[in-house]
C-alpha cells in the first residue's frame, strides 16, 4: 500500500505525507516494543490502520525471542523496559546480526528522548528516534527513512 495521509506538524500546520506501509504487495512488519499496555495498544491500532503487520513484545527479553524467531523490516522499541531494557536489546541484536549477516533498522522511541542524544543512541545500535508521545507524521518520516537500511538474513 503506497499512498498518502494528511496530517498536523508540530507547529499546527498541515502536512501531505508520503508513506508505503507494503513493499512487492506484501505488507512491511513491525516488532512494537513497550512495556506500557496503553502505548502498545495505541501506536499498533495506529500502524495497523495504515496497512503495516505489526508484531508486540512487552520487554527487550521478548522482543529478542521474537526477531531470532521471525522476520521483520524495523523494530520499534522503547527504551525502559523491565527483564531486558531498549540498551541492551539493540546490542543483543546488532551482535546476532554479525552472525546472521542481516541488518534490521530499530527505532528508540522514550519520553526522554532529546536531540543531542541523537549520536548516544546511534552508537547504541538505533538507526532513528522518535519523542514520546508519538506524532504520527514524525513517526512515519522516520520509519520511511530508516527502513532503506534493512539486510535480508544470508541464504
Amino acid at each position: 500500500m503506497s499512498s498518502s495521509f494528511d496530517a498536523i506538524n508540530e507547529d499546527n500546520t498541515q502536512c501531505h505525507y508520503p508513506f508505503s506501509a507494503s513493499e512487492n504487495g506484501a505488507p512491511l512488519r513491525i516488532l512494537l516494543v513497550d512495556d506500557q499496555e496503553l502505548n502498545r495498544t495505541l501506536v499498533a491500532s495506529m500502524l495497523k490502520d495504515m496497512g503495516y503487520s505489526l508484531e508486540v513484545s512487552e520487554n527487550g527479553k521478548e522482543a529478542v525471542s521474537k526477531w531470532e524467531n521471525g522476520s521483520f523490516d524495523l523494530i520499534l522499541m522503547d527504551i525502559n523496559m523491565p527483564i531486558i531494557d531498549g540498551i541492551e536489546a539493540p546490542w543483543i541484536i546488532r551482535n546476532h546480526e554479525k552472525d546472521r549477516g542481516d541488518y534490521t533498522p530499530i527505532i528508540a522511541f522514550s519520553a526522554d528522548f532529546d536531540k543531542e542524544d541523537s549520536g548516544e543512541y546511534s552508537s547504541l545500535g538505533f538507526d532513528g528516534f522518535v519523542r514520546k508521545p508519538l506524532i504520527l507524521p514524525t513517526l512515519i518520516q522516520e520509519i520511511n527513512r530508516c527502513i532503506p537500511l534493512r539486510r535480508p538474513k544470508l541464504a
